[in-house]
């Protein structure tokens, strides 16, 4: 098991990572030419990330995985509140 020093750098560079996607899908939303393939995956980034974000700061391991619904079902274990995003596979 990690410290929470090196746990608290990881889910920061999960974080990070999101944010810049997140970035990059605004971004796209703003393009003369709108490319809707490259933001949704941008979001479906953003979205995968942050879970895995949460998951290893709740110390929970998960599989190489870009599956959001699994990723919830295991964030859902932590906090119920999690089953409310039924939908993002739509991502």
């Amino acid at each position: 098991m990690a410290n929470s020093k090196t746990i608290d750098e990881i889910v920061r560079n999960w974080l990070i990572i999101a944010q810049r996607d997140l970035l990059t899908a605004q971004q796209g939303t703003q393009a003369g030419i709108i490319i809707t393939e490259t933001i949704c995956y941008h979001c479906q980034q953003t979205a995968e990330k942050a879970l895995k974000a949460f998951l290893v700061k709740h110390q929970v391991e998960f599989p190489k995985t870009h599956h959001l619904s699994l990723l919830i079902n295991l964030c859902s274990n932590i906090d119920a509140s999690f089953q409310q995003l039924d939908d993002a596979d739509a991502l």
